[in-house]
């Protein structure tokens, strides 16, 4: 996963995001059927490597693509809309790991609707955002239009799309090293790529042991996905009224301190628990906050590079996660203390970080730069309009 999200982000940059989308689904599929036919351990772990890394790159090209599609309040809601389909597909590989226990036809039964893939081709569009960034303009001018027929909103014939405004800086061939062209940019980008790593971190630090928590697994597993519907659905409400900075920054400063205060509680009380689920509810938030955010802050022609290239950074910490849980042997409360203190101090550093909500998706590089970060961090919040 650490090297397909950076892949196929830049790659999806370059030649589109629909050429890059449609490929992997077919490549997943590909992989998770080789997987279940797999006759020796030497070769599961090969085509799960590779199953992994065509997998981790559909995410965040198809978030990107879909953001792109909309602007406005449908940034939030498009966003968050895609997460349910995320806890919609962990629930169902819950069930079927019930119902299913051989872990070969699992891994069939799973990989297989993903061969249709190919139908997308005639159904889906190019990214029309994509497109204008690219300059080339005739395809998106089609392709909106066509959506404009289908919405029973034809545009005038004469109706053109205007060329993007560039600097001289811009009209040189952008590629994934422009977020660290000028100092505004590697700050957000620095300040990204920890937050990535942080939540990575505490996300499956605390995903991971959903066996460890007593009971059934099966149980825990669907509890845990079951969790994150209600921190979506309050994430939609309150970013659209808040904006992203300021709920951002204090889901994962609340996540930390819940997870710090579980040293305060003796082993084995009830309260360990629900301060457990609350801090994942706050990272859940967190996360799902974190890729709105990240794709209202990158530019159009390297979004999904940059995007790509934080996620690369946060499976590091997917990484360190399990062995830092491992720690509890040492101390039983050094895991929650590291998950805790980087949770406070990643909430308060993203604070230097712009309000994007209301404003529209940069398309170039120049047009980022005007997201500024703060010198001030901490300012007054206030209501944003969507």
């Amino acid at each position: 996963m650490i090297f397909g999200v950076f892949t196929f982000g830049v790659l999806a940059d370059y030649v589109g995001r629909k050429t890059v989308i449609i490929p992997l689904l077919i490549c997943v599929a590909g992989s998770g059927i080789g997987t279940s036919l797999a006759p020796n351990f030497e070769v599961f772990m090969t085509a799960r490597v590779i199953n992994a890394f065509f997998l981790i790159g559909i995410w965040e090209t198809q978030f990107t693509y879909s953001i792109e599609l909309v602007g406005g309040k449908w940034n939030t809601i498009v966003g968050m809309g895609l997460e349910f389909f995320w806890v919609g597909g962990w629930l169902i590989l819950a069930l079927l790991g019930y119902l299913i226990r051989s872990w070969r036809t699992l891994m069939l039964v799973v990989s297989l609707p993903s061969t249709l893939a190919f139908l997308l081709y005639w159904f889906i569009p190019e990214n029309p955002r994509w497109l204008i960034a690219t300059h080339k303009l005739e395809k998106s001018e089609q392709i909106i239009r066509n959506v404009g027929k289908s919405n029973k909103k034809e545009l005038p014939a004469d109706w053109k799309l205007h060329p993007v405004q560039t600097s001289d800086a811009d009209d040189k061939k952008t590629n994934i090293f422009d977020i660290f062209r000028t100092p505004n940019m590697r700050s957000k980008t620095f300040i990204i790529w920890y937050n990535f790593f942080v939540n990575a971190f505490v996300y499956f630090g605390l995903t991971l042991n959903s066996g460890d928590l007593g009971g059934d697994v099966f149980i825990n597993f669907s509890l845990s996905g079951l969790l994150e519907i209600p921190a979506y659905i309050l994430a939609i409400f309150v970013l659209l009224r808040y904006g992203r900075r300021f709920p951002y920054c204090i889901s994962m400063i609340l996540s930390g301190l819940s997870l710090l205060c579980i040293s305060l509680v003796p082993q084995g009380n009830w309260c360990v628990m629900m301060l457990a689920l609350f801090g994942k509810t706050c990272i859940t938030f967190a996360f799902a906050t974190l890729f709105i955010y990240s794709t209202e802050i990158f530019p159009t022609v390297i979004r999904t590079g940059a995007i790509g290239s934080a996620s690369f950074i946060g499976r590091l910490g997917g990484i360190l996660a399990p062995w830092v849980g491992g720690l509890s042997s040492v101390h039983p409360y050094l895991p929650v203390w590291i998950f805790g203190i980087n949770a406070v101090f990643a909430g308060l550093w993203a604070f230097s970080l712009p309000e994007t909500a209301g404003k529209p998706l940069a398309y170039t590089i120049q047009e980022s730069e005007m997201l500024k970060v703060n010198s001030i961090p901490w300012k007054k919040i206030k209501k944003c309009s969507p």
